[in-house]
């Protein structure tokens, strides 16, 4: 060890013990370096993580297990012998340890800046009817134990989401449907969710490596595919590109099919045509597609019509988009198939 380096305190740490993340098959047991987290580390986690960004956190350091000192670690600066890595996917946070013969330290964790003061971040909820028939306070977890999901779009926090998304979900696939897993896309403001959305629909075509959130969607789709299990989804507008450039992305990185997904796509910023090719490749189900026919999210943006009358309305249409009335939007909500009705009940009521 360097002379000019601090010594290791060994009572202020314990074994790390991967068994701390739930169902968490990815782990073997790895021969190598043993790893060693200070104690007050495993305090942040459980205070700030949930349990999938906990799973992705601890799949990180369990790397260092193997090899130590990978490409992308480098010296702390104004240390001599702490090594730092960076963890974008899934949680931002960086990594600061020091190696020592046979053994890894976990000294530090450091947050993306924000994200201790409730900075809401992409991650899976278990969303749940009461008995009243209202949907629940989310549940975090780290997989998808549901039959049924949902990823959402844009401007929708965290205290919306599983209530608008719950009335997707029943829309396409009943009624009684009692539970569904909720992907969350968290917003980032109309103008960063905005980009997100122009990036991943258009950017990525040329740089092949979608936003943070969506890589972190594809791996969320691949991790249901090896478990085997069906997942019936409902992307709504932004989530519908995101649901798109994940399966691109998949594919793209050559990782196989991911025919255990089906989807139903609700006011969809994608071009339907792109995203039936796409798909298909991927050999995921397409359902169906609700899109009202005046909503400028689906017939502008999405460049999915040429009639002059769809996108006329649609443009007249575009300031009811940021009604805080549901009813009065032709976007937030399932469309029922009646424009007359929707004029009716929503746009003059």
């Amino acid at each position: 060890m360097n002379q000019n380096a601090s010594p290791v305190n060994v009572n202020d740490f314990i074994e790390f013990k991967p068994y701390w993340a739930r169902n968490l098959k990815s782990f073997s047991q790895r021969a190598g370096y043993k790893i060693y987290i200070k104690k007050s580390i495993k305090g942040f986690i459980d205070a700030y993580l949930s349990p999938f960004q906990t799973l992705r956190l601890y799949e990180r350091i369990w790397t260092l297990a193997s090899k130590p000192v990978p490409l992308d670690a480098g010296i702390k600066k104004n240390t001599v012998d702490q090594l730092r890595i960076a963890q974008r996917e899934f949680v931002p946070v960086a990594i600061d340890y020091r190696v020592l013969p046979g053994k890894v330290y976990i000294e530090r964790i450091e947050a993306k800046p924000g994200a201790a003061k409730g900075e809401e971040l992409p991650g899976l909820y278990l969303v749940r009817k009461t008995a009243a028939g209202e949907w629940s306070e989310p549940q975090e977890v780290n997989e998808i134990s549901t039959k049924y999901a949902a990823v959402n779009g844009q401007s929708n926090p965290l205290s919306v989401a599983p209530d608008l998304m719950g009335k997707h979900v029943l829309h396409s696939f009943g009624k009684s449907l009692e539970e569904f897993t909720l992907f969350h896309n968290p917003s980032d403001g109309f103008l960063g969710d905005t980009y997100e959305s122009f990036y991943d629909k258009f950017v990525t075509l040329a740089v092949k490596r979608p936003t943070a959130v969506t890589r972190q969607f594809a791996q969320v789709l691949v991790e249901a595919q090896r478990a085997d299990k069906d997942v019936g989804w409902v992307a709504h507008s932004q989530g519908g590109i995101i649901f798109h450039t994940a399966v691109r992305h998949h594919r793209d990185t050559g990782k196989g099919v991911l025919d255990k997904h089906s989807v139903w796509f609700h006011g969809n910023a994608n071009q339907n045509i792109r995203t039936n090719r796409t798909l298909k490749q991927a050999k995921v189900t397409i359902l169906g597609y609700t899109n009202h026919p005046l909503d400028p999210v689906h017939q502008v943006i999405g460049l999915n019509t040429l009639n002059p009358i769809k996108i006329g309305g649609a443009i007249i249409a575009f300031p009811l988009l940021f009604s805080k009335d549901q009813q009065k939007s032709p976007h937030t909500l399932p469309y029922k198939g009646s424009v007359l009705g929707w004029i009716k009940n929503g746009w003059f009521k």
